[in-house]
């Protein structure tokens, strides 16, 4: 072998392994290359599916068609409301499937045009129309159709939701809105009557409450007697427009009814929808109902002078009805007009008996021995002899002088006062005690009785005067008599007060007024348990003090008293009766204010508690930060230490993970951080707070993508947006705070595959956000601290936590002036709801 072919066979070896050698590169890209495209198509493959899983839970009807409108999807949704099977309607031309014939002719057109000219006119929109289902029957829809393109191709999807008990509840309302009119108007209609004819005033308002509740038979049972029973009967009936007779169609009484007495003895209406079966109805079953073939009723009682006067009955003849508000609320006005009636006629009935009989009294009131004076337009138009006399003037010198010139001039402005609240139909007091001025100067004590009355058309009051000028006299020697140990009691440090019968007799000014902030005398004659937080807590007292005092023990307790305007003040009561054989006799009461040696107790007793309280907190933060920084420290310490001892060795690709893992253990660690200084600027009221125009419906898009992203999609989240979102007047990043911390708990809590839901809605008053998911729950013990720093629930397990999140949302939502809520219950699933209200527009946002 020459030199020359050794050299050439050398050179050729080399080619070859060089050949070799990019070969088995080529081949380890290509092994590359096709591991890339099989991650990529499993990818694919998986969010195909979650799309699948998603479209299949919508809530809302989703329906999929291509450019020849035939059903290419059907989600549940879209089966249950439509009937159709998913299996059934694929294939099918949507517009013969679903749309009345009146608008298919409309959708063909419209999907020509929009394939020819790419013009919408009605995509990406919401609009009302109609549709069928499976039986042909025709439902409100609302109705939102997009084009999806895919290469080459054009589809168009829609999402379709039943309004048929939106449109229900919108007719409903429109019905009630025109019935309330027709009620309003025969109610004035009513009030404008002449009711001093009860029977005549009666037969028209039963006539209108039958017409207008379009009832069979109504009636008024006048009542009389005790027990009650029913003395006469008014029923109308509105097939013949007449009336039955006085005669009760059947006898009812308390005796015989209890149930149904002591349900109209409750001042409410019963409402019986089905009246054979209401406990307190149905004793007419046999007597009335059955009778009549009467179904439900409505029984309102007629109240006159505090005192049921009578009962009206609206009766539904045929099958049960159902009573709505507003009729009950009609029939309750229409119980008022007769009660109103009741009144007018008797009034009338006394004006006309006492013109009747004016002479007969004149003779009486001439003779009496009491003074009796009319009074009227600030003069005396009628005075019978004894009140001439009393004043030392003739007749003619008392009616021509006005009367208050007669009044002494301390009492005047009182005597007057309630003089024009009586002429002007308010009430005033009717009995007190005022002087007067005789002729010659000398001054005269007379106790009034007075009443408003008519005199000659007009407004008038009627006045009885007694001459009680001696027993005045001897009352003020006996108050002269008292006056002295009165202002020794007077003068006390503690309350002192006298009862009898378990009735204030006698009260010192210390406890009436400067301890209970009542006025001077206010408290005499009236029950002690006023001054007690409630009856029950004085029957309790009474009974134990009672033991104490009849056996002629001082009675010693601590107890609150409640003051005039409700606050409450700690006492100490002592009592002594004045004859423990005699309890009739009375007791003594000392009471000392000792509110605050009270308020030194309770302070040192909450100082106590915070200093527990801030203890606990202090243990909790050390045990969570131990706990939570423990696994990001060993983290970064295992990560450094392998970089220091291999890092030349190591791959980048392990390099770079090594460095990722300390990134994400120090995010962690400063996202920890974070939420404790968040919590400590919240505390100390120094949070930022910077609202302005946001797109709530995108911002909680994009944290439901971060949390799906940073959990796997652990749970899929589905939200819902539901009113104008696009601008709202919120902090981003406070709002950003409240999604992300109250749906990072939901996945968190949640089993794996376990759906959380995430409502948005936005109205003109506040953005609403409602976060729902069926993880483990809060148990009760844990939710009166659902908010407190660092508390987590007991069931918990190894779920990792500071305990912060919860505390962070409520702050950010008290920032905004909002409220937060919750429904839990453990094992069941959790429902938070915030609302965050939107500042009027103007409206001057404070800067937190």
């Amino acid at each position: 072998m020459t030199a020359q072919t050794q050299q050439s066979g050398e050179q050729l070896d080399e080619r070859s392994a060089s050949r070799t050698e990019e070969l088995l590169r080529i081949n380890a890209l290509l092994g590359e290359e096709i591991a890339r495209h099989e991650s990529t198509e499993r990818a694919l493959r998986e969010s195909g599916e979650r799309l699948a899983s998603m479209i299949g839970a919508a809530p809302e009807a989703v329906v999929v068609i291509d450019a020849a409108g035939c059903v290419d999807e059907w989600n549940p949704q879209a089966e249950r409301t439509f009937g159709w099977s998913r299996d059934e309607a694929r294939g099918q031309l949507l517009s013969q499937l679903i749309m009345p014939a009146r608008f298919r002719e409309g959708h063909e057109k419209g999907m020509a045009r929009y394939l020819a000219t790419q013009e919408p006119h009605i995509l990406n929109r919401t609009i009302e129309l109609f549709a069928l289902n499976r039986q042909g029957a025709e439902f409100p829809i609302e109705l939102s159709v997009w084009p999806i393109r895919s290469g080459g191709t054009i589809r168009f999807g829609a999402f379709i939701r039943d309004i048929s008990q939106r449109k229900a509840g919108e007719r409903d309302a429109q019905a009630r809105g025109e019935r309330a009119l027709r009620f309003r108007d025969a109610l004035y209609e009513l009030a404008r009557l002449n009711k001093t004819d009860f029977d005549a005033a009666l037969g028209v308002i039963l006539r209108t409450a039958g017409r207008m509740l379009e009832l069979e038979r109504v009636s008024y049972w006048s009542l009389s007697g005790d027990p009650q029973k029913s003395e006469r009967a008014m029923v109308y009936l509105r097939s013949s427009d007449s009336f039955e007779g006085t005669a009760p169609a059947a006898q009812i009484d308390a005796v015989r009814h209890p149930h149904w007495f002591a349900a109209l003895a409750t001042h409410r209406p019963v409402v019986a929808d089905r009246a054979l079966e209401n406990p307190a109805t149905s004793e007419f079953a046999d007597s009335h109902l059955r009778l009549l073939g009467i179904a439900s009723t409505l029984d309102i009682g007629v109240w006159f002078h505090g005192h049921m006067a009578g009962v009206l009955r609206h009766a539904h003849v045929g099958e049960p009805r159902h009573w709505q508000d507003d009729e009950v609320e009609f029939g309750s006005s229409i119980a008022a007009m007769i009660s109103v009636a009741l009144e007018a006629s008797q009034r009338h009935a006394v004006t006309m008996a006492l013109s009747a009989s004016e002479e007969k009294y004149r003779v009486v009131v001439e003779n009496a021995n009491e003074a009796i004076v009319v009074a009227q337009d600030g003069f005396i138009r009628f005075a019978n002899p004894v009140a001439v006399a009393m004043s030392g003037y003739t007749r003619d010198e008392y009616y021509a002088m006005p009367f208050i010139d007669l009044i002494h001039p301390d009492d005047r402005e009182r005597v007057i006062a309630n003089y024009r609240k009586r002429i002007a139909g308010e009430e005033g007091e009717r009995n007190y005690v005022f002087r007067i001025l005789g002729k010659t100067g000398d001054v005269r004590w007379l106790q009034i009785n007075a009443v408003p009355i008519a005199w000659e058309g007009r407004p008038a009051t009627l006045n009885f005067l007694a001459d009680i000028t001696e027993r005045e006299r001897l009352q003020q020697d006996l108050r002269k008599t008292l006056v002295e140990r009165e202002a020794i009691l007077q003068s006390s440090l503690v309350g002192i007060v006298f009862t009898r019968d378990r009735v204030i007799r006698w009260i010192n000014r210390t406890l009436e007024q400067q301890m209970l902030g009542y006025g001077e005398g206010e408290l005499v004659g009236k029950s002690p348990a006023i001054c007690y937080p409630s009856t029950e807590v004085f029957d309790a007292y009474g009974v134990s003090a009672d033991i104490d005092i009849a056996a002629g023990r001082t009675w010693l307790s601590e107890t609150q008293l409640q003051r005039k305007d409700g606050s409450l003040l700690w006492c100490q009561e002592t009592g002594k009766a004045m004859d423990p054989s005699d309890l009739s006799q009375g007791t003594i009461w000392v009471i000392a204010d000792i509110s605050r040696r009270r308020q030194a107790e309770e302070e040192l007793r909450r100082a106590l508690e915070q200093e527990r309280e801030l203890s606990e907190l202090k243990s909790r933060f050390v045990s969570m930060t131990s706990h939570e920084f423990r696994t990001p420290l060993a983290t970064i310490l295992s990560a450094t230490e392998l970089l220091e001892k291999y890092g030349e060795r190591l791959p980048a690709a392990e390099k770079d993970e090594m460095i990722g893992l300390i990134k994400t253990a120090v995010g962690r660690m400063t996202s920890m951080l974070e939420d404790v200084l968040l919590i400590g600027k919240a505390d100390a009221g120094r949070v930022d707070f910077h609202p302005k125009a946001l797109d709530v419906g995108r911002l909680a898009m994009t944290v439901v993508e971060e949390i799906g992203r940073a959990t796997a999609n652990r749970c899929p989240i589905a939200m819902t947006v539901e009113g104008e979102c696009a601008s709202r007047t919120l902090d981003e990043k406070l709002v950003r705070h409240i999604l992300s911390n109250l749906l990072t708990n939901a996945v968190k809590y949640s089993p794996a595959g376990n759906g959380v839901s995430l409502r948005v809605n936005c109205d003109a008053a506040a953005t609403q956000f409602q976060v729902a998911d069926r993880g483990i729950g809060i148990p009760a013990a844990d939710q009166p601290r659902l908010y407190s720093t660092f508390h987590r629930g007991g069931n918990v397990s190894n779920v990792s936590g500071t305990g912060l999140g919860l505390a962070i949302v409520k702050k950010c939502v008290d920032v905004h002036g909002g409220w937060i809520g919750f429904e839990s219950a453990a094992g069941q699933g959790t429902t938070f709801t915030v609302i965050l209200p939107q500042p009027k527009p103007g409206a001057v946002v404070a800067n937190g």
